[in-house]
Parts: C-alpha cells; structure tokens; sequence
C-alpha cells in the first residue's frame, strides 16, 4: 500500500512537470504567429559597406497611403538607361522597399535613389520621381524610426559617408 501512494505520488509529479512543459513550449510559439500578423513594407536605407545596412518596418497607414500615392504620381522614365538604379559605389546608394507582406497597391519591391525609381512587380520598369518626395518621406520616416541620425543624413547629402 506505501509502495501504492509513493507510485501515485511520483505520477502527479510527472503528470505535473510534463504539463507544465507543455505550456512553456506553447507560449515560446505565440511570438512566432505575431509575426504572420506584421503588415507593412521592409525599408533598407543602403548606407553602409561590409556591415549591414539600417532597416525598418513602415506600417504606418497614413505613410503607407502618402506613399502609394507619390507612387501612383510617378511618371515613367523613358530616359533611364541603367540596368539599376542604385549604384555600385561607396556610402549611400538609395533605398530598398520590400513589399514582403504583401500590402495592397504596393510592387513586390522597388528601389529609389535621385528620383529613379526602380519597380520590380514580374517585371522591372523605371519611374521618375522629379521632386523627390518619396526618397525624401523614407529617409525622413528612418530618422524618425531611429535607423539613421540627422548626423548621418547630413554626411549622406554631403557624400561623405561611406
């Protein structure tokens, strides 16, 4: 009858310890389904050389439909005769926008920098955007984000950064 009592006493436990496992591993998950339910557009300011370059997420709804709508604005570029419109140089090189989210009215990516414009959605064509408003709203939206400093921007203007 104690050997009884000591086995039941020692399931409990298990049952105990098991079952607490069980929710641990559950709540560890949880963060991971947070992640299905990010909306937004993936900015990369292209800073830097041989580190990685500041990121943010643009989930802003008045941003996003600002944005959509300097977008929609931009004409077409006849004239652009790169295979890219960012360049191969040290310091900044433009922007990356990734629409890895799928947010509506948005390409899967497209990339700015001076103006050009470079969508990829199937297949790549080139805008321009002549007042320079949506490189201009991104940059502004990283410093307010904190990925890059008014320091910083002020070197990328000058072209010292690298």
């Amino acid at each position: 009858m104690l050997i009884h009592l000591e086995m039941k006493k020692i399931f409990y436990i298990l049952f105990f310890i098991i079952t607490l496992s069980i929710l641990l591993c559950n709540l560890k998950e949880a963060p991971a389904d947070n992640e299905n339910n990010k909306k937004g557009l993936k900015v990369t300011v292209l800073l830097f050389s041989g580190r990685p370059d500041p990121t943010f997420l643009l989930e802003d709804e008045d941003t996003l439909n600002q944005l959509k709508d300097l977008l929609s604005k931009a004409k077409t570029n006849e004239k652009f005769e790169q295979a890219t419109v960012i360049p191969s140089i040290l310091g900044y090189k433009g922007i990356v926008v990734d629409n890895l989210y799928s947010v509506a009215g948005f390409p899967s990516r497209f990339a700015i920098y001076k103006g050009n414009i470079e969508i990829k959605d199937g297949e790549t064509k080139f805008l321009i955007d002549e007042e320079n408003k949506i490189e201009g709203l991104l940059l502004d939206r990283a410093i307010r984000k904190g990925v890059i400093d008014k320091r910083i921007l002020k070197r990328m203007e000058r072209r010292e950064y690298k």
